[in-house]
Formats: C-alpha cells, structure tokens, sequence
C-alpha cells in the first residue's frame, strides 16, 4: 500500500506501507512500514519500521525499528531499536537498542544498549551498556561504560570509565 488510509476503526495492510495508517482503534502492518501509523489504540508492524507510531495504549514492531515509538501505554520492538521511545508503562526491545527510552515505569533492552534511558522504576540491559541509566528506582546492566543514577540501587558486575552516582 502506497498513500493514506484513514478509519474510525481499524485499518489492515496484507502488504509493504508507503505512508499514513491512521485509525481510532488500531492499524496493523503485515509487512514492513516505512511512514506513520497513529491510533487512539494500539499499532502493529510485523516487519521493519522506518518511521513513526503514535498511539494511545500500544506500539508493536514486529522486527527492526528505526525511528520514533510513542505512547501512552507500551512500547515494544521484537528485535533491534534505534531511535526513541517515550511511553508512561514500559518500553521494550528484545536485541541491540540504541538512543533514548523515557518511561513513567519501566526500559528493558535484552541486549547491548547505547544511549540513555531514563525511567521512574527501573532500567535493564542484561548485556552491555554504553550511556547514561538514570530512575528513581533501580538501574541494571551486566558492563557499564557511562554513568548509572539511581534514586534506590544500581547494579553492575563490571564498570568502565565513570563511576556509579
């Protein structure tokens, strides 16, 4: 699909997106996207993203994301991240992550992370970090090379650089 499709429900692409799904309930992609999807609910790409999901409860990239994810819920990318996230519950990669991830709860990248996450309850990055960590609650990432804030606990098993605040 090439162009913009508009629904007070839902709108469905079997195909590629070149452009504008926006919807009142939900959009969904069942390949790549590369533009915007904007819904009052939820957003799902299964393939890549390159671009933009705005939606009020969900976003879902289904693959490799690259570009900008906010809601008012969650947002998820099943493999890498680069770009931002901004979400009030959680934002979630499964592999590498890269730039920023602001959250009123919860970051979880399950891989390397480069760049900064900022969050009230916790960040986590189970592999290697390269940036800033900073919460209310707690920061934990296996290798650290940058700075850890934490208003509770910060755990690391190894440190570069600059130390633990």
């Amino acid at each position: 699909m090439s162009g913009i499709q508009i629904a007070g429900g839902a709108n469905i692409s079997e195909d590629n997106i070149e452009g504008i799904q926006a919807a009142g309930a939900f959009n969904l992609a069942k390949d790549d996207l590369s533009g915007l999807q904007g819904s009052l609910g939820a957003n799902i790409a299964m393939g890549d993203i390159e671009g933009v999901q705005l939606s009020g409860l969900f976003n879902l990239s289904g693959n490799y994301m690259s570009g900008l994810m906010i809601s008012g819920g969650a947002n998820v990318s099943l493999k890498s991240m680069e770009g931002l996230m901004i979400s009030s519950l959680f934002n979630l990669t499964n592999n590498d992550a890269s730039g920023l991830f602001i959250t009123g709860g919860a970051n979880i990248a399950n891989d390397d992370m480069e760049g900064r996450m900022i969050s009230s309850l916790f960040n986590v990055a189970p592999e290697n970090t390269d940036g800033l960590l900073i919460t209310g609650g707690l920061n934990y990432a296996r290798y650290q090379n940058g700075l850890m804030i934490s208003g509770g606990a910060n755990i690391t098993q190894e440190i570069d650089r600059k130390s633990v605040v």
